[in-house]
């Protein structure tokens, strides 16, 4: 399996430093949250220096039905055919109904990105896990999906949500390309996401099933950390 940063952690470093930075950790890859403004052939200028690939994307899914060319084209310069879809408007999520129609939109995406060989993924949150008759709208929107719509598991966020990641992991195995690896701790929405080691996440177990699981990267993320740089560098100490 190999190890990537979700470059979203240093995004006050600016791009170059950034990759710049995971190169050094000694990761494998990065994935992207946006090019930060660069041109594509500037960037994979950059991740050749640091002989780095590209695990995937987080791109919104509004961006990815209004102009699936254009971002096909921007990253598929860079040797990304992974889009995955970061986050989405939680009360679609709070009925049946809205659930499907989020499944139709990423089912129609799977079917424009399978096209030019470019698979979409579904990133949850914590929202996804609320109970809709008697199951988790997450459950639900796989059932809605079929095995073209991947799930990057984020195990911090299923954590907070009350969720066991290690269950998640092994029940959608044969989804899980991405694995998201991160930390948290209940009880408040700073803690989402924490270093490391510090939160109720049992990374090694999460890491094994993932291997198990067959997954291609594990992505590492804290997405609100106070020191960018030293958590870059707790993550290499955990997955370098």
């Amino acid at each position: 399996m190999h190890t990537a940063v979700q470059l979203y952690t240093l995004r006050g470093e600016g791009l170059e430093p950034a990759i710049s930075r995971v190169g050094g950790a000694g990761f494998d890859g990065v994935e992207f949250a946006g090019l930060d403004g660069h041109a594509p052939a500037e960037v994979a200028k950059l991740l050749d220096l640091h002989d780095l690939a590209v695990a995937g994307a987080h791109v919104s899914i509004d961006d990815l039905e209004s102009d699936p060319e254009g971002v096909l084209e921007s990253y598929g310069d860079l040797g990304c055919d992974r889009f995955v879809v970061p986050s989405h408007d939680p009360e679609a999520f709070e009925s049946r109904e809205g659930v499907e129609e989020v499944a139709n939109r990423l089912s129609a995406l799977a079917d424009r990105l399978e096209s030019e060989g470019a698979t979409v993924h579904y990133h949850n949150h914590t929202f996804e896990f609320d109970r809709l008759e008697g199951k988790s709208a997450f459950d639900l929107l796989a059932e809605a999906t079929d095995d073209r719509v991947g799930l990057e598991i984020d195990t911090g966020l299923a954590a907070h949500a009350g969720v066991d990641p290690l269950s998640l992991i092994e029940r959608y195995a044969d989804r899980l390309s991405l694995l998201h690896l991160t930390d948290t701790r209940a009880g408040s929405p700073d803690t989402h996401h924490v270093e490391y080691g510090t939160g109720e996440v049992d990374l090694d177990a999460c890491l094994e099933a993932g291997r198990e699981a067959g997954a291609e990267w594990v992505v590492a993320e804290h997405g609100t950390s106070a020191d960018p740089p030293a958590t870059v560098d707790r993550f290499a100490e955990v997955l370098v």
